[in-house]
């Protein structure tokens, strides 16, 4: 099954796979430089100016030259979703740790996720769902009392995408009549985090949770700070979320899940534990992970993603134990064009590298434009 001589990445920046070693023969990406081994999203200068279609087309088109040379290549995704775009013959001859869609759909519905698993034994926020047109004060107060802040979120979107953080009387004027909304109350005070989940046939690894450093004014994403995590957190939550991350990880094995998923928490000051949603897909800081499992001479995520569907005994004890125990060492920082006289810090590290992802090659800016990643290094 597995060759690398014709296995391809494809995903969103071509430094997300710096720490692959030789286990991908080429790389396809929006961010990247272009040369025998990569090609990026370069025609069009400044992805982000870009529509998503432009950039679905563009993948799309590589992936069918890549096949029309050699047919037997493989492909393997950050995101599994772009390969639904492909027939099933292609899908399922070609295209490696890719979930069933309706699967993959359920858990990356913010709104499914909440009703999967509203009776667990763990929290999550209180919610309502309301379309556009529904949404009045009368509507909010027989549902949230005392509230003026709220959170609505679509079904879908990634990294703060299709989220808005609205005073009640802005509601009126931000959202869509026809548009399905999930409404929460506002949570003051809280962490945000993530944790990795690998998931095999049997086996299942929680790695060490991450702090996602997001900016609540403009509701982005902005990094992801391992290297103060577990002091951040406490032991309380560490554990709590390791245990909810598992549960929610044996769930997904019960739909067919396989592979490579994220869980998004949050916590406050009282310690309570909320489970937000699922990114079924590699994460943003996924990166980060690879480079401590490189220090450690373990299999990269990519790696581990391939092996926990091809590989019926997933994991020998030891390596699950040595994944779940790992301490990354690394937090990022990802930098637009409109943060760059803005950059955030990271405590008890120093600036260990930055990868650009050829940002040079643009030839224009908007504010929203990817420029590159600060890596920080635990002291």
């Amino acid at each position: 099954m597995y060759n690398n001589n014709c296995f391809i990445w494809v995903g969103n920046k071509q430094s997300d796979v710096d720490d692959c070693g030789d286990f991908f023969s080429k790389t396809i990406s929006l961010y990247g430089c272009n040369d025998s081994n990569h090609i990026s999203f370069k025609q069009i200068r400044t992805p982000n100016l870009a529509s998503n279609a432009a950039q679905s087309e563009f993948i799309e088109k590589q992936i069918k030259n890549e096949m029309s040379l050699n047919h037997n290549t493989k492909f393997m995704f950050y995101n599994q979703c772009r390969a639904y775009s492909f027939d099933a013959e292609i899908i399922n001859n070609n295209f490696l740790v890719v979930n069933d869609k309706k699967v993959v759909d359920l858990f990356n519905n913010k709104i499914e996720f909440r009703k999967l698993f509203n009776l667990s034994s763990f929290r999550i926020p209180k919610y309502v769902v309301l379309k556009g047109s529904q949404i009045n004060d009368k509507a909010l107060s027989s549902y949230f009392k005392d509230t003026e802040l709220f959170v609505l979120q679509q079904p879908y979107g990634a990294g703060c995408d299709n989220t808005l953080l609205l005073r009640k009387d802005e509601l009126l004027l931000e959202t869509k009549p026809e548009t399905t909304y999930l409404v929460s109350e506002f949570i003051e005070n809280t962490i945000s985090f993530n944790r990795h989940i690998l998931i095999g046939e049997k086996d299942v690894i929680i790695f060490q949770p991450s702090i996602q450093i997001i900016d609540l004014k403009r509701q982005s994403y902005q990094g992801a700070d391992f290297i103060n995590a577990n002091e951040i957190l406490g032991n309380e939550i560490l554990k709590s979320s390791y245990f909810v991350a598992k549960e929610i990880a044996h769930k997904m094995q019960l739909f067919g899940y396989r592979g490579i998923c994220g869980v998004d928490f949050m916590c406050d000051r009282k310690n309570t534990l909320y489970a937000i949603e699922i990114n079924a897909r590699f994460q943003a800081s996924s990166f980060l992970i690879n480079m401590s499992l490189k220090d450690n001479g373990l299999p990269s995520l990519q790696e581990l993603n391939y092996f926990s569907w091809f590989s019926k005994e997933f994991f020998d004890l030891e390596t699950i134990k040595k994944c779940e125990t790992l301490v990354v060492n690394y937090s990022s920082i990802i930098l637009t064009n409109e943060d760059f006289f803005n950059v955030k810090r990271i405590n008890n590290g120093y600036l260990y590298k930055i990868k650009t992802d050829a940002v040079e090659q643009y030839e224009e800016y908007d504010n929203k434009t990817y420029l590159l990643k600060l890596i920080y290094k635990r002291y």
